[in-house]
């Protein structure tokens, strides 16, 4: 009987988890951008953030050839209609990597990520992290 709670009990915490934890750090899932492409750093499983904390968000990557990746935060709702936050910030300047992260104060948006734009000729392996932290 024992056993039955601790698997209900169990089941049910594991059932309002978020996929981002307070204070802890969630990776974005990879992607490779080559060439001409567009393409986004996001929460394998998103969860909306409900609740008023500061959130980091972090980019880098690893880049073969000559292409210019740029990053730029989008914020959305409802997980369907994405809006742009704030300016893009170059990741690969044709070879050079820089990596990046931000910090916003306000977590005015239930949902974030990183869309990823390449242009030129090579690849880009982008990675990236979030962080919620209580205020």
């Amino acid at each position: 009987m024992k056993k039955l709670i601790f698997i209900a009990l169990f089941g049910l915490l594991a059932m309002f988890s978020q996929a981002q934890s307070v204070g802890g750090v969630t990776s974005l899932v990879g992607v490779t951008v080559t060439d001409t492409e567009t393409d986004y750093l996001v929460i394998a499983t998103p969860v909306a953030i409900r609740g008023n904390y500061t959130i980091g968000l972090e980019m880098s990557g690893t880049a073969t050839g000559t292409s210019t990746v740029t990053g730029a935060i989008q914020v959305s709702d409802d997980n369907a209609t994405w809006y742009n936050y704030g300016t893009a910030i170059t990741l690969n300047n044709a070879g050079t990597v820089a990596n990046y992260g931000w910090t916003l104060q306000e977590a005015a948006f239930r949902y974030y990520r990183i869309k990823l734009l390449s242009s030129g000729t090579g690849s880009t392996v982008c990675a990236g992290k979030i962080l919620l932290k209580n205020k």
